[in-house]
C-alpha cells in the first residue's frame, strides 16, 4: 500500500489536508468525550466508522495530529478498534500504528516544508511547524 499516494489522492479529491474536513467528506463520524488517558480512538461500530477525540486536548496541533492519526486508521484499517495515547503511539512498532503515523505525517507535513527547508534538522522543522518531531520520522 502506498500511503503517500493515498493521502495525496484524498487531498486532491477533497481540496484540503484538514483531517476534520476529510473525515466529514468520507462519512466518518467524529465525536468528543473525556477519554482520560487516551487522546483519541477509532472504531468501526454498527457499520459506521467513528473517531472519538478527547475533549480535554487543549491545543490545535495536538488535536489535528490525533485526528490525522485516527483518520489514518479510518482510511487504511476500516474495521477494528485503535487508540492514540500521546507519545506512546508515536513510538509503537505495530504495523497498523506505523501506517496511521505515516498517514498523519503525510497529511500534516507538506512535502514543501521539507523541500524548502532542506538545511534544517528535524528539531528545527518541528519548531517551525509546531508538529511533534517524532511524526517527521514517518514522513516519506
Amino acid at each position: 500500500m502506498d500511503i503517500k499516494k493515498t493521502v495525496h489522492k484524498l487531498i486532491k479529491q477533497y481540496g484540503t489536508s484538514d483531517p476534520f474536513r476529510i473525515a466529514e467528506q468520507i462519512g466518518v463520524l467524529v465525536t468528543y468525550t473525556n477519554l482520560y488517558k487516551i487522546q483519541g480512538m477509532f472504531l468501526y461500530w454498527n457499520r459506521q466508522r467513528c473517531i472519538i477525540l478527547d475533549e480535554n486536548i487543549s491545543d490545535d496541533i495536538t488535536m489535528r495530529t490525533v485526528m490525522a492519526h485516527e483518520l489514518g486508521h479510518a482510511v487504511l484499517h476500516k474495521k477494528g478498534i485503535c487508540y492514540y495515547v500521546g507519545g506512546i503511539t508515536l513510538n509503537l512498532k505495530d504495523k497498523n500504528e506505523i501506517e496511521a503515523n505515516t498517514f498523519a505525517a503525510e497529511l500534516l507535513i507538506p512535502d514543501s516544508v521539507i523541500k524548502d527547508n532542506a538545511d534544517m534538522t528535524i528539531e528545527q522543522l518541528s519548531a517551525l511547524s509546531g508538529i511533534n518531531k517524532k511524526l517527521f520520522e514517518f514522513k516519506r
